[in-house]
């Protein structure tokens, strides 16, 4: 994804162990996704395991990396 292109809304659950992960969900929840903290610690996006998905893995990555630069 180029710097300045929007993402598209994206389902995320955030690993329950994540560390900041409330700040996260909430930070996802503003930038338009439907973000929830899990309740276990894998990550998903859209459905899928970030561990098994390699775009699962990429895009939280960029989102993961999109929130620590805003803050």
């Amino acid at each position: 994804m180029m710097r300045g292109e929007s993402m598209k809304q994206r389902d995320v659950t955030v690993s329950s162990d994540t560390e900041e992960g409330a700040e996260f969900v909430e930070w996802l929840n503003a930038a338009g996704h439907d973000a929830k903290l899990g309740n276990s610690t894998g990550n998903y996006v859209d459905g899928f395991w970030t561990e098994r998905d390699i775009g699962a893995c990429e895009t939280m990555r960029t989102l993961w990396t999109d929130y620590c630069n805003s803050v």
